[in-house]
């Protein structure tokens, strides 16, 4: 279990994805799920119930080997649902740094993805592209920006996430270069 690179280890047909997911008190939910064998990178975000519901929703479609969660900003109900799930994840806590502003997750995905028009992500182009409209210009006392008024921020931060926990694995470079 967990996350793997090597793409002759396991012949399954099954995807074995990575969940990578960030929230906040209200329950606003950015996360990318990803298979590191076949370089599938998938995003998005959701405004989730106190039940869960979007979470557990997301959980039975992509049936993850490993989650990753920020300590300390998930609910302890949250982690224990993730925890004992059927398949018996492996689920990762590392430590919270959240919330990043718009101005470094921009800059994080651009060490990757250099020459976005390039990018086989369509998506990723074009929450870049509407990031940094909304944000041009824009600070705030704590130096986040006005990432509430950025469309898709809890998407960015799911990916910048995502990224950070590559980088821990050393695996970003290899991963993130295929996509």
């Amino acid at each position: 279990k967990g996350t793997f690179i090597e793409p002759n280890f396991n012949n399954s047909l099954t995807s074995r994805y990575c969940l990578v997911i960030t929230e906040n008190k209200d329950l606003q939910c950015g996360f990318t799920y990803m298979d590191t064998t076949t370089h599938e990178f998938f995003m998005g975000e959701f405004q989730d119930t106190p039940n869960r519901t979007q979470l557990r929703s997301l959980l039975l479609r992509t049936t993850p080997v490993e989650i990753v969660f920020r300590e300390k900003t998930m609910n302890k109900d949250t982690i224990n649902m993730m925890k004992n799930m059927y398949w018996k994840p492996v689920v990762t806590s590392l430590p919270s740094t959240q919330p990043i502003g718009v101005e470094s997750i921009l800059y994080r995905i651009k060490k990757y993805f250099k020459d976005l028009e390039e990018s086989n992500i369509e998506i990723l182009k074009d929450l870049v592209l509407m990031a940094e409209e909304s944000t041009s210009g824009s600070t705030s006392a704590s130096g986040l920006g006005e990432y509430s008024q950025c469309p898709n921020y809890w998407i960015l931060q799911g990916v910048y996430f995502a990224i950070e926990y590559l980088e821990y694995l050393y695996l970003a470079e290899i991963v993130l270069k295929k996509c």
